[in-house]
């Protein structure tokens, strides 16, 4: 704490719980006069309360209007998006516990703009902003006329690798025969690994090589895995699998038995051991796009296939 003098005042700013004051004084003021007047100035605020018709008044801490906002909408939020809610708050926990102890209504732009300029010290901008986003959006759920404007760190732009044909071909030949062949042989159809940990042989019309896309697994809250709806209503929808796939699945009674954790590690290592640009399974849907592109296929064929 400074006291700095300003023309003919002496300026004061102190923070408590990241709620900036600033207190003016005619003469250089002692350590006394400023606690009496930061008392004062505390005790003259307006108290605000939260409105009655959106929550009770005693639910004003931002721990418990982010749980209150969790509760209120559990049957819509995605397992996904519950999880991630109650990750912020054991991540403030750690880094910021005091924030989770406000009043909501005492939280403003400089108290998340303290909170943010200190996270990003040690978290990627991706992550800042997602945090940032979990904190504000049950705010503004019970506080609709709360506005903020943060200002958080510039985005990172990522590199994507896209693995080329000949990767693809000698993949394929690699897992030709073992436990991730399925995993891997889907993954080349475009479907995202929720969407291929979520089949069944129910999905798979042994008749016309049709497979249904219809959902996904996620992990949600306490890692517990729930089959949910698919991402979004058009990632619904059948593709034509080939004879092969089909009868590789048919043969072996179940789509597959390994996890896309499993499938995440082994395609790593097998990249390394085989001296291939490592590329995360997500990004065999990029060269899904890639090819059907270079086949001169319209783009919203494309999004179709690609949900």
């Amino acid at each position: 704490m400074k006291i700095k003098k300003v023309y003919n005042k002496y300026i004061v700013r102190k923070m408590i719980n990241y709620k900036p004051y600033v207190l003016s004084f005619d003469n250089k003021p002692s350590k006394a006069d400023i606690k009496k007047a930061l008392t004062e100035k505390m005790a003259n605020l307006q108290i605000k309360t939260l409105p009655s018709n959106n929550i009770n008044k005693n639910i004003i801490t931002l721990q418990e209007i982010i749980n209150k906002y969790i509760d209120i909408k559990i049957n819509v939020l995605s397992p996904t998006t519950i999880r991630s809610y109650y990750s912020t708050i054991t991540t403030l926990k750690a880094a910021s516990p005091k924030l989770l102890k406000i009043n909501i209504y005492d939280i403003d732009n400089e108290t998340l703009q303290h909170f943010i300029n200190q996270y990003s010290l040690n978290h990627k901008p991706k992550t800042c902003i997602n945090i940032l986003s979990n904190i504000i959006t049950p705010i503004k759920y019970f506080n609709p006329d709360k506005t903020f404007n943060i200002k958080t760190p510039q985005k990172i732009k990522s590199i994507i690798h896209i693995p080329d044909k000949n990767d693809i071909d000698t993949l394929k030949e690699y897992y030709k025969g073992t436990p991730y062949e399925t995993i891997f042989l889907l993954s080349l159809y475009g479907l995202r690994q929720s969407e291929i940990q979520a089949l069944t042989l129910t999905d798979l019309n042994a008749t016309t090589n049709e497979l249904t896309i219809n959902k996904a697994k996620v992990k949600g809250y306490k890692n517990k895995f729930y089959i949910k709806t698919t991402k979004t209503i058009e990632s619904s929808r059948k593709i034509i699998i080939t004879n092969y796939l089909k009868d590789l699945i048919l043969n072996q009674n179940y789509i597959t038995k390994k996890t896309y954790a499993q499938f995440y590690k082994d395609l790593k290592k097998t990249t390394q051991k085989l001296n291939i640009t490592y590329f995360n399974p997500h990004k065999l849907r990029h060269y899904l796009a890639s090819e059907l592109h270079r086949l001169n296929i319209p783009t919203k064929y494309i999004q179709a296939i690609g949900g």
